[in-house]
């Protein structure tokens, strides 16, 4: 569990009603079954699921962040109302913290500095609950933003990115290895660097809840990543 998550929800929980449409998180069977249901082959050889269509926009599109959020809002607000809750009141309850409480200093990682300061304190535990989700929440989210995403005009953009990435794969073997996992992670962290603003609060932002769930996404991506950077540079 989350540092500094585990002391406040321990005083307390809401068990959220049923919601329409509920999917309930499994982990390794869950992400299984969506990819054995969506798995796809676009050239010979080479396969994709709707899921490393995801991680591509999760990764490269700069208005990922504010269509998570609103998608992970909108699936509070059902939890919330299956129990006759305002969002803000069952965000509380589930949390463990009565009216008057705020948010421990120890889980202002998971805000950018804007967001600490600028913020109502409901609009923080909102944020908080949305950035923590699998932590607290049995319901998966993946298949509301993969419903979002379809309906975006934008799908094919992001399936050809994922296309372009096993393509950079296969032009840049064997000159350029790629790292390990959590070094792929750390290495892309570098794109979201900002003043004011932490990798906690850069990979939740995206649905990343660590190093590990980032290292899992970024070395498909990574040689088309660095042939990007090359571009940039003028290389």
């Amino acid at each position: 569990m989350v540092p500094g998550l585990r002391a406040i929800t321990s005083r307390g929980a809401v068990t959220p009603g049923p919601v329409a449409p509920e999917v309930p998180f499994t982990g390794i069977s869950r992400t299984q079954s969506l990819v054995r249901r969506t798995r796809r082959e676009h050239a010979p050889g080479r396969w994709m699921s709707d899921l490393d269509v995801l991680d591509a926009a999760r990764l490269f599109d700069e208005g990922y962040p504010a269509l998570h959020e609103e998608v992970l809002t909108g699936l509070l607000e059902e939890l919330a109302g299956a129990r006759g809750m305002t969002l803000e009141t069952y965000a509380r309850a589930k949390l463990g913290l009565d009216g008057r409480s705020s948010l421990p200093d120890s889980l202002t990682r998971w805000f950018t500095g804007e967001e600490r300061t600028g913020l109502p304190a409901a609009d923080r535990i909102r944020l908080l609950m949305v950035r923590v989700w699998p932590v607290w929440q049995s319901v998966d989210w993946r298949p509301a933003v993969l419903a979002r995403l379809r309906d975006s005009g934008r799908w094919d953009e992001w399936c050809a990115l994922v296309v372009r990435a096993d393509e950079a794969a296969e032009e840049t073997r064997p000159q350029l290895v790629v790292p390990p996992p959590a070094m792929c992670a750390k290495l892309f962290l570098r794109h979201w660097q900002g003043r004011g603003t932490s990798p906690d609060a850069e990979m939740a932002r995206r649905g990343f809840t660590g190093l590990d769930g980032l290292g899992g996404a970024v070395p498909r991506f990574f040689a088309l990543d660095v042939l990007r950077g090359r571009e940039r540079r003028g290389r």
